[in-house]
Parts: structure tokens; sequence; C-alpha cells
């Protein structure tokens, strides 16, 4: 610090942060463009990325990034253009640990801690304080003490590091380690407290959490969770217990209102199907086998899950898909078949026109999709009671009753995202609703909208009664979403909507009961996606909208230069595309290399 004194500090390392508030907004001229910028930038564009990107990394904070990248970073912020820094960029890799290690490095020189020399130690006292609900009153009362921009950083900073500390099986950063790095090796919040730091990142959710969601007025991101090394393909609810399948036959149960890990339980098989829950009963599907777990034993962390916990049935086909009726279990493929509770499998006589993948049951009646036509099977006696043609013209993804409809899931022309929108009553076509760009993967209901997903990372909220398209509702995913799923909030009344994606991640959002309200008051209503939630800070998502495209575009920080995230997310996938049309060229050239090293040998 002395040294960079001598030198003449024109950037924003080692110092004060309300300085550094300052040289931001000289260097981005934010005033004049109407942001209200609350914190350094600095640390808002790396809670951002390291949201994205860094929560699944091993030893976070620990492990050191790259020193030259960590002097890019750190000069390019003390030129005034940390705005243009694009942390995303594919060359040269920007390694989550690097970012961490700068964010570190800014918090470490800061000429005093963040509940700064003055009152460090009447924030130490509040842990003398025995009443849990007192102890928080009398903190907050006591930040108010601090400058603004303080405040606003502590916050950020204890949000981001909760998001850490829930995912702390995979990066294996535990409250105790956050609390080493933060509080006893670098007394960032304030000196010599680790008992303070430990204490506000375990009860973020009641000092901080709790008066957000009642202030929230849009979506909010209560938790980001990592921990698969595949696409997630299924959510689903027992009890409170929220079950998350991916395609590599890997289950991780989690608790909805404490955000703990219940379980992961690792098949090794493939899942090809979305598994689903039923009868107290776990069922996944692999090739032409059903396995079947028992729920009480899966939720209960004594109970030890080996081989002769499942039990399979093995049906005499490659499946499509399946879905368990009573004691029975229905699978579907080039035939349909049934799985009687003795064992025995029994061929329903129905013709595919197509390999069938689409089933669902409601109110005792089976739905298959045969191609075009639906069928609609009798559970009891098996009998075809009726066909509806004429309605579906592409392919089905799933079929799922919201309101008064069936909402049918899919793509047309290989391409186009539709939902084909059926009446119960008459079995006729309500609308086909094509805002989805590629697949539409699944659908559920949200208060009185519905919400769907896609290939093209969109979730689009849908009036259920007019069928009219809402808006888009922003979320954190790179990748295709390939299932959602609905739970009712209480205190404050509301929506938990998990979200589970190609990504490899979840995001579980907060939506307010009233949200459909301020959508509709569209003068007023200013979606906002939050990261952190503070009702007068910038939002780590904000949203802009564009009435004459209708596209809304995210700004990872409230005031990074504008993008259009579904351009983004086109050109990562021709990347992706790219890459690996290279890689597959240069495999070819190597195998022509051996082939004609092996012919000249010859």
């Amino acid at each position: 610090k002395q040294h960079r004194e001598m030198l003449g500090n024109t950037g924003i390392f080692c110092k004060n942060l309300c300085e550094v508030l300052d040289f931001d907004k000289n260097a981005y001229e934010t005033d004049r463009n109407g942001i209200d910028l609350k914190m350094p930038l600095l640390i808002e564009k790396c809670c951002e990325f390291l949201t994205a990107k860094g929560l699944d990394q091993e030893g976070l904070f620990r492990v050191p990034g790259s020193y030259a990248l960590l002097k890019e970073f750190e000069e390019e912020f003390n030129a005034g253009k940390g705005l243009d820094l694009d942390f995303h960029r594919s060359s040269p890799y920007v390694d989550p640990s690097g970012v961490a290690s700068l964010l570190k490095k800014f918090l470490r020189e800061l000429p005093e801690p963040l509940f700064t020399n003055q009152l460090e130690s009447i924030f130490r006292d509040v842990m003398n304080i025995e009443d849990i609900e007192l102890r928080i009153s009398t903190y907050h009362v006591r930040l108010e003490s601090l400058p603004d921009v303080n405040k606003h950083v502590i916050k950020q900073i204890l949000c981001f590091l909760m998001l850490v500390k829930t995912n702390s099986d995979i990066n294996l950063m535990s409250t105790q380690n956050i609390t080493i790095v933060f509080g006893t090796m670098a007394d960032i919040f304030a000196k010599t407290a680790p008992e303070l730091v430990s204490w506000l990142i375990d009860n973020y959710h009641i000092i901080y959490e709790r008066e957000d969601l009642r202030n929230a007025k849009g979506p909010y991101l209560q938790r980001k969770l990592v921990g698969h090394e595949r696409s997630v393909i299924s959510l689903d609810l027992h009890e409170n217990y929220v079950f998350i399948s991916d395609s590599a036959g890997v289950l991780r149960i989690w608790d909805r209102l404490t955000f703990t890990l219940i379980r992961t339980l690792e098949t090794h098989k493939r899942w090809y199907v979305p598994p689903m829950l039923a009868n107290s009963k776990f069922y996944a599907h692999n090739n032409n086998e059903v396995l079947i777990w028992n729920v009480d034993e899966l939720v209960n962390p004594d109970t030890i899950i080996d081989e002769n916990s499942v039990s399979v049935i093995s049906f005499q086909q490659i499946l499509g898909g399946f879905f368990p009726v009573g004691n029975e279990v229905w699978g579907i493929g080039e035939k349909v078949q049934v799985a009687k509770e003795d064992g025995s499998i029994v061929d329903v006589p129905v013709v595919p026109k197509d390999f069938l993948k689409c089933i669902t049951v409601m109110d005792n009646e089976i739905w298959i999709m045969n191609k075009d036509v639906i069928e609609i099977w009798d559970a009891e006696t098996k009998v075809l009671k009726e066909e509806i043609r004429d309605v579906v013209s592409g392919t089905a993804n799933s079929m799922i009753k919201c309101g008064h409809y069936l909402w049918i899931t899919g793509v047309q022309n290989a391409t186009q995202g539709i939902i084909w929108v059926l009446d119960f009553q008459d079995h006729t076509l309500k609308a086909s609703l094509t805002k989805h760009n590629g697949d539409v993967y699944h659908i559920a209901q949200v208060g009185d909208l519905a919400w769907s997903v896609g290939w093209d990372c969109d979730i689009l909220a849908w009036d259920i009664e007019t069928l009219e398209y809402v808006r888009d509702i922003p979320n954190l995913h790179t990748d295709a979403i390939q299932y959602i799923l609905p739970l009712e909030h209480n205190d404050p009344d509301g929506w938990q909507v998990w979200t589970g994606s190609s990504d490899r991640t979840i995001n579980v959002l907060y939506v307010p009961q009233n949200y459909k309200e301020m959508i509709f008051e569209k003068d007023d209503y200013s979606p906002v996606f939050h990261i952190r939630g503070d009702s007068t800070a910038i939002r780590g998502m904000e949203i802009i909208e564009e009435p004459e495209s209708g596209i809304l575009d995210l700004l990872p920080t409230g005031i990074h230069s504008k993008y259009n995230a579904k351009e983004l997310k086109k050109k990562q996938r021709r990347e992706k595309k790219e890459q690996k049309k290279n890689k597959k060229n240069e495999k070819k050239k190597l195998k022509e290399l051996k082939e004609s090293k092996r012919n000249l040998t010859n």
C-alpha cells in the first residue's frame, strides 16, 4: 500500500469505498446516463460472473488464479475500462479462481474493514445478544450508521457467499472455510470477528432475504444450485423434498425450505426420459427397464441405498416413455405395454405410426401421442376410448393441464417451437402458440399464468384464460431449460419456481403473489431480476424492454453495455458447433495420417 501511495495511486485499489464509487461514477459517466450506481463496478461484475460460472469451482477463494490475468484485470479497472471488460470471453479462458482472486484482493486492500475501524466493535458486540430476533434488529439498526456504499457492498458479498455455502458439497467451501478466507485471514468485514462472519452467512435468509421477499416487485433469485455433470431433465416434489434428476442418472434431493442437500444417488445408468414420483415411489427409465426406489428411504439420510434398494421392471422393448398408473406401469415405444403388479407384461393393442414418446395420465385416462393423433385409453379396461385428430402437426414433448386447457409442447418444422392448446370439453384446438425458437420442452401453471420453457433458453408467460403472450420472465440459465416446477410459497405468499437446464444448474425463483397485476400495469411495472434483492440497489440482472422488437435484453450488472441475450446464446451455440466440427476434422485427418503410415509400412 505504501509503495502504491508513493507512485500515486489513481485507480480503485487501496482506496475507501466512497472514493472508488466516485471514481467509477466519473469514469463511466453513470449520472449522465441516468444510472444510480450503488457500489463499485468491480464487485458487481465479479459477483455476477462468479454466480454464473464459479459456484461449482472447488476451493473458490482458496485456490489462486492466473497472476497474469489478475494483473490485466486490475489494470483495466484502475484505468476506468472495467465496463468493457468481459469475464465471459472464451479466449483466453477466464478461470473463476482468477476472478475470485481479483475480488478478494480488492477487498483485502481496502484501507479499513467493511464495518469500518470506528464501528466494527459495536458489530462484534451483537454476537453477545442471545435473543435472535433482537440480535437481527440490533444489527440492522447499527447498519444505518455505515455509509450507504458499505451497506450495499456488505449485503452483496454476504448474498454471494451464501450461494457459495449452499453448494459447499461441490465447491468444498463450507461456512468455516469461507470464514477463514474472509474473517480470520483477511479481516474483510471486521478485525478478529470470525463468529460474526459465520453468523451472517448462515443466517442470511432471516437477516436479509426474509424482508427482501416481502418487498419483491418481481422474480427474485433465492438460490442457484450446481453439482450435476449433465443436463437436468426433471424436477419433482415429495412433501418438502425436491427430487432433481439429470440425464447421467444422478438424483439429488434438496429440502426446499432450508436448501439443504439430503442425498446424492448415482445410478451409473443413463436416464433418457424424465423420472417421476408416484405412489410414494421414485421411477426412472433406462433402455427397456423402469427402476423403482422407495421415496421414504431416499429422503432419510440415515438409510443406506444400494443395489438391494431398487426394484426393476423389464419391458420387452426399448422405451420412449412410461407412466405409473395405480399399481401398474404403462410403457411406450414401438408399442404400448403394461407392467402389472405381479410383474407380468401385457401388450395393449395399438398400432404406432411412429416411435411413441409422449404419455400422460388425466382423470384415470391414458393420453398417448401417436404422431399426429392423440389416443385416449381407459386405464382400467385398457380400451381405446377416443382419437383426437387434426390438432397436432409436429412433434410433441409433453402434455400438461393448465387451467381449463391441455397444453401440448413440442416443435414444428424441425425448428419452430410450438404449444398446442386443446379444450378439455370438446377436444378442439383453441390456439397454436409459436413464440419460442426451437423445441418447447415443458410448461407449468404459476398463479394465473402458464410458464413455458425450451431450447431457446427463454421462460415465456401466457395468460391461461385468453391464451395471450404476456412477457418474458428473466432467468440466469445459459442453455436450454428442460423443466419447470412451481411450488406454493408462504410468508410471504407467492410461488417458489424451480427451473432445471442443460447448463447443469437449477435456479430457484421467488415470485410474489401479485406479480401478474404488476406485469399488466405496464406503465408502472419495471421488472427486475434480483441477484441480491436489495430494493434500493442496482440489481444483478436488469431488464430493458424494446417495444419494437419485443425482445428482453439482459444487462448482467445493470450498467454493462447493452447486448441481445438471444443473439449471445446463438453465438455461443455456433461456437460450440464450430468447435465440434473442428475436432471432427482433426480426428479425420489423424485417422488418414495413421492409415497412410500403415500403408507405407506395408
